[in-house]
């Protein structure tokens, strides 16, 4: 075999091996406007994927068109992490616009919150997330090493502890940040772990409303 694709191929077999393939993110943001569920004071910021740029920019633009009418946001996230560098950005924007607003946060049925995704969903004040949603959490890495650096990872804490998080819990999982590896939990067992990752947890039954379209029964195949 040509010595140049044998590299590649083993490139291709490393990342594959420690990374997932992050999708492009994308942004929604609701009001009452969009959404009569949506108190009248508040505006929801919903970002799905990666959080790699202009995710930043994004949700900059959307708090400072609504931050002077409202006075509350709700961050619905669900990512598999990112860029640490925008990660940052994003938590100082959140944190200026928390000075004098309220944040939320919440992870969805369904949601993964990973990564990066974990310090920027702990900016919430009020911070929700399901049982049946899907976390992961590892050390501080560069992109071509399963090792983690320990400085780096020790740095990325600072921002579990500022929100509160069991400091308990953090020492269960630090082994497992301390090597390489990523370390999935499930959001109900986060929560019965008294994590302080989020304070309420949305139960694996959604309740829905009973009712039936008014459609005609006759119509349809025969």
């Amino acid at each position: 075999m040509p010595k140049g694709l044998l590299v590649l191929l083993l490139l291709f077999s490393f990342n594959a091996a420690h990374s997932q393939v992050l999708e492009p993110g994308y942004l929604e943001v609701k009001t009452t406007a969009e959404d009569d569920s949506i108190d009248g004071d508040t505006f929801v910021i919903k970002w799905t994927g990666t959080i790699e740029a202009p995710i930043t920019k994004d949700i900059e633009t959307a708090i400072l068109k609504f931050s002077a009418h409202k006075k509350n946001a709700i961050l619905d996230i669900s990512s598999p992490g990112g860029s640490v560098t925008e990660g940052a950005h994003l938590i100082e924007i959140l944190r200026q616009f928390k000075k004098n607003h309220k944040l939320s946060s919440i992870v969805q049925r369904g949601g993964m919150c990973a990564s990066m995704c974990v310090p920027i969903f702990l900016q919430g004040d009020h911070r929700v997330a399901a049982r049946a949603s899907t976390w992961m959490f590892h050390g501080a890495r560069k992109w071509y090493t399963t090792i983690p650096d320990d400085q780096e990872t020790d740095k990325n804490l600072i921002y579990f502890r500022e929100a509160g998080v069991s400091e308990a819990w953090l020492q269960s999982i630090l082994p497992y940040m301390r090597q390489p590896g990523e370390y999935w939990q499930t959001g109900g067992e986060l929560f019965d772990s008294k994590s302080g990752l989020f304070d309420k947890a949305l139960e694996n039954h959604r309740q829905l409303e009973a009712k039936t379209l008014p459609i005609n029964p006759g119509f349809g195949p025969r």
